[in-house]
């Protein structure tokens, strides 16, 4: 069969999902690839297709439709131009694909990330996590222990090499490493955020309200009354004084 005689991609060929596969409806759907950020597309668009549960063909045609103009969807074009129903494999695809638009020398430049990278401001474990990537990538799986101790010396923050260095007994590989790191790092961490949190300043505790005493009653005041004497005899001030009876 010829390319020009693969039958056309169509919806209404592709069986519907089963009970195990409908979960792709909540899978992001990837980006479109337009030559770059390769590593991250194969990721994504490799978990979409193969959770559709369709035939690779159909997979294959789908990964097609997400190559954007211009050297990406010129390399498809080309690709289409061999694909058959029979021929079709997801694993081909992303191989070829890897070959056009990958690093040709990707081993030597993740063994060249590796040695330039530093921790700085990461976390234990984000570092952790890129310095993997490349450990991967450079092809550092077994047997490069004393390698990849003499790399974390250099990358890892000069106070938790230190840290390291004083644990009997002395750790000699790289999984050793990672764990002591990452959990002597997670420490530091924890006690520097307790330390900020005592550094400031406490609020004072607002004094209880306090309410006014109630006043006794006014007592009526009676008038004071002050007796005179002039030349008749004594002669009594205000209301007077009451008689004796």
């Amino acid at each position: 069969m010829s390319s020009s005689d693969a039958p056309p991609v169509n919806s209404s060929q592709f069986p519907p999902a089963g009970p195990a596969q409908k979960w792709y409806k909540f899978l992001a759907k990837p980006e479109p690839f337009d030559g770059s950020g390769l590593r991250e597309f194969k990721h994504r668009a490799g978990v979409y297709v193969k959770a559709l549960g369709i035939p690779d063909y159909a997979q294959v045609a789908i990964l097609l439709s997400y190559m954007k103009p211009g050297r990406a969807a010129d390399w498809a074009d080309h690709y289409r131009e061999t694909l058959t129903a029979e021929n079709a494999s997801v694993d081909d695809f992303f191989n070829k694909l890897e070959a056009a638009f990958g690093d040709p020398n990707k081993k030597h430049t993740a063994q060249q990330k590796l040695t330039e990278l530093r921790q700085g401001s990461m976390t234990a474990v984000d570092f952790f996590v890129q310095f993997d990537i490349y450990r991967l990538e450079a092809g550092f799986t077994d047997g490069y222990d004393l390698h990849l101790i003499a790399l974390l010396e250099k990358a890892l923050n000069t106070w938790l090499v230190d840290r390291i260095y004083t644990i009997d007994p002395f750790p000699e590989t790289y999984v050793k490493w990672k764990e002591h790191a990452t959990r002597l790092d997670n420490y530091q961490r924890r006690r520097r955020g307790l330390r900020q949190e005592q550094a400031q300043p406490q609020p004072r505790p607002r004094p209880a309200a306090q309410f006014p005493r109630p006043r006794p009653p006014i007592q009526p005041q009676q008038q004071q009354t002050e007796d005179c004497r002039d030349g008749s005899g004594v002669v009594f001030g205000g209301a007077g004084r009451p008689m004796d009876v």
